[in-house]
């Protein structure tokens, strides 16, 4: 046996580990519950997995996915490397009582992250976010699918399920509740997260016709699921309506209760993939935009998701030839990369000045350097040409959506009431400064309360089917009234698409 010494922080992590077993050093850690971006899948090409190799007086960066050690060797581990247990620090949204009624937990178990909280019937007392640890599968959903079907499922779905099942303890021991007091667990999640949370096959949603036989889920005791023999709570998982419209797109338009409202409307969740529907109480149209991760900044070379230490505002301002830089990260913390949100205020920016043309050519002072936005441990921070192409493939994808969307609705762009932004990505963004992107039709811009940030309504729908479990026919009614319109198989959408990537109204 050879032995690595990790140090994180200020904490040493002793590692023993056997070299005939021929596994790279990411692989070790994360054998051992260190989990480190790998959001390439362990291809050795996205370099947010690095950490410094320490031998003697020379010490050199490395990734850790590449690296298959065959001796002892001491490492650090900057935190910019690092996948999370918890994104957040815990919050409170309500006293807490002396005594408790009917406790429940809910929780949305985005691409990126998780959000957990515990409530009752009325209040939300304890809440956190924490990173998907699914994530070191792959930035993208279909990395994490291919690595499912490829002999990690079990490994994948045990990580999944250890996370969420750790911190609802965490919140609960915080509460000084005994675990046999939760009675229900509501969970909101795309079809993919469904599969891999219940351990299912991933075979079906991997290929044409990217048909799922797993939409709607039978109630489970919360000890078959987590292996917790404490625990007397039935695990309620909110159905999907398609592969690509999930449980946490249902549960967004039940949180909305848009069955109970004469508004039509357009429901945007910006995330891995772009999900979208269009419609009314009468009826709903639904696609799912192929984005990549760039929204949420996986598939970038500057970004991560939105946790401590992520770049979230920035503002630029010009003084001549000067660029004067300023930010904010989440938590106050130094800056590990761009969230989705930062990234895209970044952009407009660029526009505006001139960094960038409507092409979304860098100007050639940055053309081979990349534009710097700031310094963390171990590197620099710089938004590239390559990732600015990523976002204008994204960013044409959710604007060719919308234009059919309207199209085959038979609605006009003055025939919506109201854009709901869904996620803690909609909630973060500086609509004011996306102008120059053109994401949305200029008449949404300019007319108040039309785009409405409309905050996690995944989890909320949870929270709502948890305190009222008579909502299945309501749930059962919004997925009587979806349709679903695939976007590559419109005949519009590759000309759209291309007209789409420059930024131009």
């Amino acid at each position: 046996m050879q032995t690595i010494t990790a140090l994180i922080d200020t904490k040493q992590h002793i590692i023993h580990y056997d070299p005939s077993d021929h596994k790279s050093l990411s692989r070790i850690l994360k054998d051992n519950g260190i989990m480190l971006n790998t959001s390439c899948g362990e291809c050795g090409i996205c370099n947010k997995c690095s950490v410094i190799l320490c031998q003697k007086d020379d010490r050199r960066p490395t990734h850790a996915c590449t690296l298959f050690p065959d001796t002892d060797i001491s490492i650090i581990i900057p935190e910019s490397s690092l996948i999370h247990s918890y994104a957040f620090s815990d919050s409170i949204g309500a006293d807490i009582p002396t005594s408790y009624g009917h406790i429940y937990a809910s929780a949305d178990i985005g691409s990126t992250s998780i959000t957990i909280c515990i409530h009752d019937d009325t209040e939300t007392y304890l809440s956190t976010t924490l990173s998907n640890p699914t994530c070191a599968w792959g930035a993208d959903i279909i990395s994490r699918i291919k690595a499912s079907i490829n002999g990690n499922e079990k490994e994948i779905s045990s990580a999944l399920r250890r996370s969420i099942n750790d911190t609802i303890k965490r919140l609960l021991k915080r509460l000084n509740v005994h675990y046999n007091r939760l009675s229900r667990f509501t969970i909101s999640c795309n079809n993919t997260m469904q599969h891999i949370l219940l351990g299912l096959d991933c075979t079906p949603i991997s290929t044409y016709p990217f048909a799922s036989f797993n939409l709607c889920f039978d109630p489970i005791t919360y000890n078959k699921l987590f292996s917790e023999t404490d625990f007397d709570a039935s695990v309620y998982i909110i159905p999907s309506f398609d592969t690509f419209i999930g449980g946490d797109i249902v549960s967004g338009l039940y949180s909305l209760d848009v069955l109970n409202s004469d508004n039509n409307f357009l429901l945007l969740d910006l995330g891995t993939n772009a999900e979208m529907v269009i419609g009314n109480r009468s009826r709903m149209l639904c696609t799912s935009a192929a984005s990549g991760p760039a929204f949420e900044a996986g598939g970038l070379s500057c970004g991560c998701a939105y946790t401590d230490g992520a770049i979230d505002t920035i503002k630029l301002k010009k003084y001549g030839s000067r660029i004067n830089i300023s930010y904010t990260t989440a938590g106050d913390k130094i800056p590990i990369g761009i969230c989705g949100s930062g990234v895209l205020s970044l952009l407009s920016q660029l526009a505006a000045l001139d960094i960038i043309n409507e092409y979304g050519t860098l100007s050639e002072n940055y053309a081979d350097s990349g534009f710097f936005v700031a310094r963390m441990h171990g590197a620099d921070i710089i938004l590239t040409q390559d990732d600015i192409r990523q976002l204008q493939l994204a960013i044409s994808a959710i604007k060719s959506g919308i234009h059919i969307l309207l199209s085959e609705s038979g609605m006009s762009v003055s025939d919506i009431d109201k854009v709901y932004i869904s996620g803690s990505f909609g909630a973060s963004l500086d609509f004011a400064t996306l102008n120059n992107l053109h994401i949305f039709p200029d008449e949404w811009m300019h007319k108040p309360d039309v785009i409405t940030p409309s905050g996690n309504t995944s989890l909320n729908g949870a929270i709502k089917y948890s305190r009222s479990l008579d909502t299945c026919k309501y749930i059962d009614n919004i997925i009587s009234k979806l349709s679903m319109l695939h976007l590559s198989n419109h005949p519009d959408f590759n000309e759209l698409f291309i007209k789409n990537i420059n930024f131009h109204s």
